[in-house]
C-alpha cells in the first residue's frame, strides 16, 4: 500500500486546516507589509534586471490579485505602492529595455526568440504525437537536420526555447501540449469550484483565499511562461497540487452526513420506503394459481 493511500494521511490532510486556525496566527496588517517589503527585495536581489516576461506576468497577476481581492481600495493602494517603489529605483537601462515591449523588432533577444519558437514548430510537425522528447533544443545535432530547408539559423549550441509552451510543444508534441494546457485549465476550475462553495463559510475561509489568490498565481504562471522556460517550475506544480487537494478536502467538508439524503427524501416522500401494505396475494385482481 502506497503512502498517500493510507488512510491515516487522508485523515490528518481533513484536519490540516483545522490545525491552522487553531493554532497559526498571522495579523493581516503584518502579512501585507511583508509582502510589501519581501516583493522588492526579491527583485533587486536579482543579478540581473527583471526580465520582459517576468514585468508582463507580475502586471496580470498583480490585475487578477486586485479584482479577487474583497478590500479593493486597500489592495489598490499596496499595488501602486509597490509599483511606484519599483519604478522609482530601478536603473535607467532597465526602463530602457522594458520600453522595448512595443518594439520587439528593434530587440536581437526578441527576434531569436521567434527563431526559437518556429524550430519547436518544426520539430514538432517531424515528431507530432510525442515530441523531440526531453532537452530536446540542448542538441544541435538533433535540432539542425530538422532545419534543413528553412530560414531557420542553425544552432551552434543547445539553447532554451524560452517559453513554456514551445517547450512542451519541442519535447512532448502536440498531445503533450494539449495536456500541459488541460492540467493548468483543470487548476483553474479547481480554484473556481474553492471559492464557489465556501462563499458565506467563515469555517472555509481559507479555501475561498486560496481558491482566490491561487487563481492570481495560475495568470501570472501563464503569461510569466510564454516568455520564459518554466513548464517544469517545481512552485507550479506544487501548488497546483495543493488546489487539487484542498478541493478534495472541502468536498469532504461540506458533503452531507451519510444516510441524510435519503432521511431528507422520505421527509418530503412519505411514500418513498415505506413496507408494503398487505401481501400481494391479497391485491384486488390477484389470481392465485393452482
Amino acid at each position: 500500500m502506497s503512502l498517500l493511500s493510507d488512510p491515516r494521511w487522508s485523515e490528518a490532510l481533513a484536519h490540516l486546516p483545522d490545525y491552522l486556525g487553531n493554532h497559526v496566527r498571522v495579523s493581516v496588517t503584518a502579512l501585507a507589509l511583508g509582502l510589501l517589503v519581501s516583493l522588492p527585495l526579491a527583485i533587486f536581489s536579482r543579478n540581473r534586471p527583471v526580465m520582459r516576461g517576468a514585468l508582463l506576468g507580475l502586471c496580470f497577476m498583480g490585475t487578477v490579485f486586485w479584482l479577487r481581492s474583497r478590500a479593493k481600495l486597500a489592495t489598490g493602494l499596496l499595488i501602486l505602492a509597490v509599483g511606484l517603489g519599483i519604478f522609482t529605483f530601478v536603473p535607467t537601462a532597465w526602463t530602457d529595455r522594458m520600453a522595448l515591449l512595443g518594439h520587439f523588432e528593434d530587440d536581437g533577444s526578441a527576434t531569436s526568440r521567434i527563431d526559437f519558437w518556429r524550430a519547436s514548430l518544426r520539430i514538432a510537425a517531424n515528431n507530432p504525437l510525442v515530441g523531440g522528447g526531453f532537452n530536446v533544443t540542448l542538441w544541435p545535432n538533433a535540432v539542425n537536420p530538422l532545419l534543413l530547408g528553412t530560414d531557420i539559423p542553425k544552432y551552434e549550441r543547445g539553447k532554451a526555447t524560452h517559453s513554456s509552451y514551445f517547450e512542451v510543444l519541442s519535447e512532448h508534441g502536440w498531445v503533450g501540449l494539449v495536456l500541459f494546457l488541460m492540467i493548468g485549465t483543470y487548476s483553474w476550475f479547481n480554484c473556481s469550484w474553492l471559492i464557489r462553495h465556501s462563499r458565506d463559510r467563515p469555517d472555509l475561509a481559507w479555501a475561498n483565499l486560496l481558491g482566490r489568490m491561487g487563481q492570481a498565481t495560475i495568470v501570472g504562471y501563464s503569461v510569466a511562461g510564454a516568455f520564459q522556460s518554466l513548464a517544469y517550475l517545481d512552485e507550479y506544480w506544487a501548488v497546483l497540487f495543493i488546489f487539487d487537494a484542498s478541493r478534495r478536502i472541502v468536498a469532504r467538508q461540506i458533503a452531507p452526513p451519510a444516510g441524510a439524503f435519503a432521511m431528507r427524501l422520505r421527509e418530503l416522500h412519505p411514500a418513498i420506503g415505506a413496507p408494503a401494505i398487505g401481501r400481494s396475494d391479497q391485491q384486488p385482481g390477484f389470481v392465485k394459481s393452482r
